[in-house]
């Protein structure tokens, strides 16, 4: 009897995309609905890695490893409605807010009504946390061209108390490639979502970076700054979410 294998032949031309393709359909999230570029200049120069966007991996999916009530109630998304004043956005005048409401949808949500929930300010400057009834977006506010630089994407169900909504990065300003007017402006990763009324206090985590959140109108925003030659990892950071009442008390930790 022979024993001897046959010899190792090379694929047919095309079959390893073909192979690819098939891995990378069976491996794609259903949740996931779509993406909106970042407009800036970096954007231009995404095929490069110096900027990414992300949509949340699963809504609120992730483990909690901290979690008193065991609530499987999957709460609704946030109001979309621009006349609600009952959820006033501060540091933000009612002409501003539609200002910011309008920019970002028209910078790269053109068929969304955007409703604005909060607006962070950092190092780096103003970004901005809005929803519709399908996407949950972040927008960097006074920057050029447009003064609005939005990204984001659809999200899934949120389960209390805490959950992640979109989560994005950009290389820093310095890196090769990228346009003289970006210099000097730092990478960041930033991360939105909903929060239940009794949470108070949010942190993020990822990496070895961690921030407390702004906390505001049923949502938190976090932007975590790098330095301005920091290049996007290809390999995803750990992220961890810890939500806390008014008295401290750890209300859960989340692994998205």
């Amino acid at each position: 009897m022979n024993t001897t294998l046959p010899p190792s032949r090379d694929l047919p031309p095309g079959r390893h995309a073909q192979i690819r393709g098939a891995v990378l359909a069976a491996t794609r999230r259903p949740n996931r609905r779509w993406i909106a570029p970042l407009v800036t200049a970096a954007a231009a120069l995404a095929i490069v890695g110096l900027v990414a966007w992300f949509t949340p991996w699963t809504g609120n999916g992730g483990n909690a490893a901290t979690q008193p009530t065991s609530q499987e109630t999957t709460l609704p998304a946030p109001s979309t409605s621009t006349s609600d004043v009952s959820e006033p956005v501060a540091g933000v005048s009612p002409d501003e807010r539609a200002a910011i409401e309008d920019g970002c949808a028209r910078s790269g949500f053109p068929d969304e009504t955007l409703t604005l929930k909060q607006v962070l300010t950092d190092a780096a400057g103003r970004v901005a946390l809005l929803y519709s009834d399908r996407v949950a977006v972040v927008c960097t506010l006074d920057t050029p061209p447009t003064g609005y630089n939005p990204g984001g994407g659809g999200f899934g169900d949120f389960t209390p108390p805490v959950g992640l909504d979109t989560s994005l990065a950009s290389a820093g300003g310095d890196v090769a490639g990228n346009k003289s007017q970006y210099a000097g402006q730092p990478g960041t990763d930033q991360f939105g979502g909903r929060v239940s009324p009794e949470v108070a206090k949010v942190t993020v985590t990822v990496g070895a970076d961690s921030v407390d959140a702004s906390v505001a109108n049923g949502t938190f925003l976090a932007r975590v700054l790098h330095p301005t030659d920091w290049l996007i990892p290809e390999n995803r950071r750990a992220l961890v979410l810890r939500a806390y009442d008014k008295n401290g008390t750890l209300l859960a930790e989340v692994t998205p």
